[in-house]
């Protein structure tokens, strides 16, 4: 189960992203705009030093959504995106039959469960496709597949939901420059 699509890269018509990832000690916020190829190039970087009591201070919500009004674009036209730490998560690359696509999440799951048994009340499963690989002669399918916390994901949108903004996703961390060009 994908956890509402939060960690998958969508297609937006959105002129710009803002990338958010939130350090032990800093809030670092990036903006890309799309590049006449179709992708997206990095604009503007800015690192804040967190409030006294990071996150769990009362005056984190105003410091979150006043960092991001300096960037001076509107919420409204971005697509706006976090990160969680990935040291909780699990990440692996798996190998299933080329498949026809409404088949393939059913497949990714099996195959990872196998794998890696996870309780589904814990965890939430997500993935993307690599694409192509031969295996003892045949092609097949590479996925990489991600196993994140539930909770972790629910207080990170808890956070910014306290501050009045709207995730067009969640990514971890070690994804999250891929992320923000594609």
């Amino acid at each position: 189960e994908s956890f509402n699509g939060y960690m998958k890269v969508r297609k937006s018509s959105k002129k710009s992203k803002i990338g958010i990832s939130i350090l032990s000690d800093a809030l670092v916020v990036v903006r890309s705009e799309r590049s006449g190829s179709g992708g997206f190039k990095v604009v503007e970087t800015i690192k804040e030093q967190l409030p006294e009591g990071g996150i769990n201070s009362a005056k984190f919500s105003k410091f979150l959504k006043e960092t991001i009004t300096t960037l001076g674009v509107s919420l409204k036209n971005s697509d706006v995106w976090t990160t969680i730490p990935s040291d909780s998560s699990i990440v692996r690359q798996i190998v299933i039959p080329k498949l026809a696509n409404d088949e393939i999440a059913n497949a990714v799951y099996w195959t990872f469960k196998r794998e890696a048994d996870f309780d589904e009340k814990k965890y939430i499963l997500d993935f993307e496709l690599n694409g192509l690989t031969h295996d003892s002669g045949e092609e097949k399918l590479s996925v990489t597949v991600c196993l994140v916390p539930r909770i972790d994901v629910a207080d990170r949108m808890t956070l910014f939901s306290r501050a009045g903004i709207k995730l067009t996703g969640i990514t971890l961390s070690i994804f999250a420059s891929h992320n923000m060009l594609k």
